[in-house]
């Protein structure tokens, strides 16, 4: 019996216990003996101009609007345009909530003839979505400012009228 089994609790066996360490050491030398190959080592080359087709990619935003001062609804224009595979849909926000129909494949908000200019004033952000992902513009606002026209009467006095 060996003296320092007396010192490690629950240790049993004829010798001590740094020899399954010595043989923890000496296996990687001994590595050939086993029927399993080492690793391999290898490079592949891959062309500059090789193109990967219908490769799934997430939306990147490559147009993005700016905060703007609206006069008529012409002037009213935030463009949003994103690169991805599939093709991302766009949908935007207006003060937190969803404004308007999701679409397919362009993002560019216009204003409808039929809305008043005004209905257009506040934040905004585009979303840019496919099945990888989606991407966000930051917050724009779009400031509406009324269109005056004036109006003379027979008199000659003038009016200012919206």
């Amino acid at each position: 019996m060996c003296v320092s089994q007396r010192r490690w609790m629950g240790y049993r066996g004829p010798c001590s216990p740094a020899l399954p360490l010595l043989l923890l050491l000496l296996l990687p030398p001994l590595s050939f003996l086993s029927s399993t190959p080492p690793f391999a080592q290898g490079a592949i080359h891959i062309p500059k101009d090789y193109k990967v087709h219908n490769m799934s990619q997430p939306p990147v935003l490559t147009v993005m609007p700016t905060s703007l001062t609206a006069f008529s609804r012409e002037d009213f224009s935030l463009p949003c345009e994103a690169s991805g595979v599939p093709t991302p849909t766009f949908r935007w926000m207006k003060d937190g909530e969803a404004f308007g129909p999701e679409r397919e494949g362009l993002g560019t908000l216009l204003a409808e003839e039929d809305d008043s200019l005004d209905s257009y004033e506040g934040l905004y952000r585009c979303y840019a979505s496919n099945t990888l992902g989606t991407a966000m513009t930051q917050t724009i606002q779009v400031i509406v400012e009324r269109e005056y026209t004036h109006m003379y009467t027979q008199t000659g006095v003038l009016y200012n009228t919206c």
